[in-house]
């Protein structure tokens, strides 16, 4: 028995199902990117094969533990490391099956103890006017299972069969009139959130917010709906108003009496606003994409009901948050209470809302909080006590967790994220504890696979690797061609340079000096921060200033074809001349019909064209703004400074001589510079800081932090380091290859003294990363271009830790540095600072942000490394031991490496599950970005474990799969923020394309991988 069932679960199995398990998870980001959460829920998350895929894992996991003794005291991290997955699966499961998960809604001044589940459930309630049975079944209903609700329930000795048929996203009600159909009406209703479009049955009863309303229904309800020869009749068991569209003339219609209607009129029943649109006496209803619906779209479900031969089909909305509703029907005697939506769940105490408040950065809608200010009720009377809760600030009682999660577009009520899930969370943080804990042990425990992988790594060291090979690597270096300034005039540049700590605010309410937003815009519109060898603090005034200078210099960034287009030549820069032709009728801007059609599409519809036309319109507008002195808000409003900003030509607050002032300072400060003027030019730019500082002074940055900032945008410091690298790399290949031609001890002084310069480099790039996080005033961690900057400075400093090893790693140290900083400056990301997202306010940022992307260097080190043993595998014969002596060293370097990598990333990875825990009320919730940080984990375990597969275990294999693996990486870095969605968006950046360079890099990999398999067969065949 023991024999089968370790045959069963196999390591190779094992290793088998986690590429499996990692795949699925993968396609499962694609999956809810094409159709939707529910969708990949339904069919891979929480699907039946799923769960048994879990399960089998874990057996594995515990078999294999005994299996291979890892349960002996010299192996005792080794074992615990194993044991905590398997706490973890504990844990997650308890949350899976006995965790609530649910939502609040409150508003201000009201108090509520119920919570609804975000999941959604079929129920069905039996009324025969004597008893009531119900039945209730959690369903996850998508477009990849439209027949997830297959359920048969019997009542009254009949047997009702309830089965759903059709399932679609996005769509619209669409009413065919035919001579045999049934009698509808098209209702739109409301009750807080958006409206709700319901198509309703003639003897069917809507329940709406606890109220039933019907058209013609067999029995008495709150508000009846009637046709009569083609008339619409209403009455109600209360008074209700008829309301009139402009909020005058409002008539209140009395109780129980018969009152004639109007199509389209808005009538007011209770706390139900409800619009009767249409009326149709015999029709088909169907849903289906249209475009002319705009936001008039939801998810349809089509329901069968079989009962005694007959069948019934009822549609219903789907997936609605707070608008849920249900049917009453009426079969065979017995009424149906039928729904689809979250069930409820009531507390023992009571939550009741104070106030809810966004904060916001100063002069912007971008909100730096959400703030509920709550009190927790015993009963409606009772006061237990006063609680504010906003993100990443819980409160916590009895057993229930509430987190800020959103609020109503009022800004009237606050939605609070709510669980209860004690043992879940406790024993998967154990789990965690437990796997950090013996991951540090693991590295220093004598009886490790690492300390064998470290103590191999100290008896198997090469001190020189082939001639051959260097000359290789020299030829991939790329040589950079520094560029020519040329300057205006000195008077002038001392006024442009003078106007560099004029303090601006953004729209995102980030205040900073102009000096910052020039560099800004000439990035934005010319791709780099100089133009024509002027830096950007002179160039882009010049531009608003002298505008007709520059009306035909081609300076705005544009796509070779997108310019072939449109102009029919392939051009990477256009001028605004390029953009405007004169006609009759006055000036035609070339892309104002382009742009008109881009913009009528949704997003999700835009081609790439679509999206380029829409940029290009961007940076030509830009160009115009910036000449009519828009970018320049530079007054702050005298009563209020955290209001808006204004330029001259906005209305504004101020009177007498400071309302003077704001008019006419930036039109003679452009008359000045003008007319060469600059001694007025500068006592306007004075004046201008003057009046910032009386009425804005205590919003201001300090006079440090401004002078730092002016400095870190003219030094490009990140950039000109990407030089210095390559410029490191190139040189330690020259100084190694000519120790091995020309035998000299200066070579080996030569390359120290390039180790302590790279000492002095990674010393720079640290003291740029400290300058900021102290101009920005947080941890340099909160995108992706300041964490490709993080990634690069720990990658340079394993490089120059290893290369005392040997001078090879400088050189793939300075390599895997330069890398990073390059793609942060392709325009891919963009580098400017900005103010944080509420949910990144937290202490979390810097622990787990600085964890997980110190994980992504070390693999990039690793696969460099792996790059490196392959190219050598692949071009070059092995003549002598040397060669096995450096490929021998480098991959055991790399078994020494994916141990701590491995250990960094899935401790990055839970921290950030107990981050998300805090911020949004759960560890786990299946994100895309977490879901790849999940898929690294399991490819790196494999390739960790790849040596008890047979044929798998040579350093071949193991080198093309740590190189391969950083495809996956790349991925959870750079694929989840370009081409899926989720909840860590904020770090996203502009989309890109596959080049044909790129193209001809993959065939370059593919052309390595089997020579390098070829050679080293040979190599081991002789």
């Amino acid at each position: 028995m023991r024999k089968y069932l370790y045959r069963l679960f196999s390591m190779p199995l094992m290793a088998v199902g986690l590429l499996f398990f990692a795949a699925a998870s993968g396609i499962a980001t694609f999956v809810e990117d094409i159709y939707g959460t529910p969708a990949a829920k339904a069919a891979i998350y929480n699907a039946l094969w799923f769960e048994i895929l879990l399960s089998y894992l874990t057996i594995s996991l515990i078999l294999n533990v005994f299996r291979y003794k890892l349960y002996t005291f010299s192996k005792i991290p080794v074992f615990l490391f194993h044991i905590s997955f398997v706490v973890i699966m504990i844990g997650a499961a308890l949350t899976r099956y006995v965790g609530i998960d649910g939502m609040m809604h409150i508003r201000e001044g009201k108090m509520t103890n119920i919570i609804q589940s975000t999941d959604q459930f079929f129920k069905v309630g039996f009324d025969n006017g004597k008893d009531y049975a119900s039945y209730e079944e959690k369903v996850r209903i998508s477009a990849l299972s439209q027949q997830d609700l297959n359920t048969r329930v019997r009542s009254e000795g009949q047997e009702y069969h309830f089965k759903t048929t059709y399932f679609e996203h996005g769509v619209a009600p669409l009413v065919t009139e035919v001579s045999n159909g049934a009698a509808y009406l098209d209702v739109m209703m409301s009750f807080g959130g958006s409206p709700v479009n319901l198509i309703v049955r003639e003897g069917e009863v809507i329940v709406y917010n606890s109220l039933r309303i019907g058209f013609k229904p067999d029995y008495p309800v709150d508000f009846e709906i009637m046709i009569q020869d083609g008339n619409l009749f209403l009455t109600a068991n209360r008074a209700f108003d008829k309301k009139n569209m402009f909020g005058q003339g409002d008539e209140e219609l009395a109780a129980n009496q018969l009152h004639a209607g109007n199509f389209m009129q808005l009538y007011q029943f209770s706390s139900v606003s409800m619009v009767i649109r249409a009326f149709y006496p015999s029709a088909k209803v169907s849903y289906a994409y249209q475009e002319s619906a705009g936001k008039n779209k939801t998810d349809a479900l089509l329901l069968s009901i079989e009962v005694n031969g007959d069948t019934y089909e009822t549609w219903f909305t789907y997936g609605g948050q707070f608008n849920s509703y249900k049917k009453e029907i009426l079969l065979h005697g017995q009424k149906l209470d039928v729904s689809f939506g979250p069930t409820y769940y009531e507390l023992p105490f009571f939550v009741y809302l104070d106030d809810f408040i966004i904060h916001r950065y100063p002069a912007s809608e971008s909100p730096s909080s959400f703030d509920s200010h709550v009190s927790v009720m015993a009963n409606e009377t009772q006061k237990l006590f006063d609680y504010h809760i906003y993100m990443n600030h819980v409160l916590h009682y009895e057993g229930w967790r509430f987190f800020q999660s959103s609020y109503d577009e009022d800004e009237l009520g606050s939605i609070l994220s709510v669980t209860n899930d004690e043992w879940g969370i406790r024993i998967t943080y154990l789990g965690y504890i437990l796997l950090a804990l013996t991951m540090i042990l693991s590295l220093f425990w004598k009886g490790t696979s690492f300390r064998a992988a470290l103590r191999k790594l100290s008896a198997t060291r090469s001190s020189s690797i082939p001639g051959s090979v260097l000359v290789f690597l020299m030829m991939m270096m790329i040589p950079v061609l520094a560029q020519a300034e040329e300057k205006p005039d000195a008077g002038k540049l001392e006024v442009y340079d003078s106007m560099s700590d004029i303090v601006t605010i953004d729209p995102q309410g980030r205040i900073k000096p102009l000096n910052t937003l020039f560099y800004e815009v000439s990035r934005k519109v010319i791709g780099k921060g100089s133009y024509d060898g002027m830096p950007a603090y002179e160039f882009v005034p010049d531009v608003m200033f002298f505008p007709e200078k520059y009306y035909y210099q081609r300076m705005i960034t544009i796509e070779p074809h997108l310019a072939e287009e449109l102009f029919g030549e392939k051009l990477k820069a256009i001028s605004v001349n390029d953009l405007l032709s004169a006609t009759e009728s006055g000036t035609r801007y070339l892309l104002r019909d382009r742009v008109n059609e881009a913009f009528k599409k949704a997003p999700a519809d835009r081609s790439i064209f679509d999206s380029e036309i829409i940029k290009l319109d961007e940076r030509a507008n830009i160009l115009i703004m910036l000449q009519q002195g828009e970018f320049l808000k530079v007054f702050p409003d005298i009563h209020d400074p955290h209001r808006d900003w204004y330029n001259s030509s906005m209305v504004n607050p101020a009177k007498g001589m400071d309302s003077i002032f704001i008019r006419t300072a930036i039109p003679l400060l452009f008359e000045s510079i003008a007319s060469g003027n600059y001694e007025q030019s500068k006592m306007i730019i004075q004046g201008i800081k003057d009046f910032q500082r009386k009425y804005a002074a205590e919003i201001l940055p300090s006079q440090g932090q401004l002078d730092f900032e002016i400095r870190y945008e003219r030094w490009n410091l990140f950039s000109k380091l990407a030089l210095f690298y390559g410029m490191m790399s190139l040189l330690s290949l020259i100084f190694i290859a000519l120790s091995m031609f020309i035998k000299s001890g200066i070579w080996r002084h030569l390359l120290v003294a390039l180790r302590y310069a790279g000492w002095g480099l990674f010393l720079i790039q640290g003291i740029g990363l400290g300058i900021r996080w102290y101009i920005s005033g947080h941890a340099p961690f909160s995108n992706g271009y300041e964490a490709m900057l993080y990634v690069s400075w720990i990658g340079l400093l394993i490089g120059l830790i290893l290369s005392y090893r040997n001078h090879l790693l400088l050189f793939a140290g300075g390599v895997f540095a330069a890398a990073p900083l390059l793609v942060a400056h392709l325009n891919l990301m963009s580098p400017e600072l900005t103010n944080l997202v509420p949910v990144l306010k937290s202490y979390w940022l810097t622990i787990h942000v600085a964890t997980i992307t110190t994980s992504y260097a070390v693999f990039g080190f690793i696969a460099m490394v792996a790059f490196l043993n392959l190219i050598i595998m692949a071009f070059f014969k092995p003549r002598s031991n040397r060669f096995d002596a450096v490929v021998d060293e480098f991959t055991t370097l790399n078994s020494v490496l994916l141990p701590i990598a491995l250990f960094l990333i899935t401790i990055g990875c839970f921290l950030g599950g107990v981050w998300a825990n805090e911020s949004w009320g759960t560890y786990w919730s299946w994100d895309p970005k977490e879901t790849w940080c999940l898929v690294s984990i399991l490819v790196y375990s494999f390739i960790a474990h790849m040596h008890h597969i047979k044929g798998l275990h040579t350093r071949y294999y193991q080198n093309l799969f740590l190189f391969l693996a950083f495809s996956v990486i790349l991925m959870t870095y750079f694929g989840v923020n370009y081409f899926l969605g989720g909840m860590h968006s904020y770090g996203k950046g502009a989309a890109f394309d596959f080049s044909p360079g790129l193209w001809a890099f993959f065939i370059f990999l593919l052309l390595i991988s089997i020579l390098g398999y070829y050679r080293e067969n040979a190599s081991s065949e002789s």
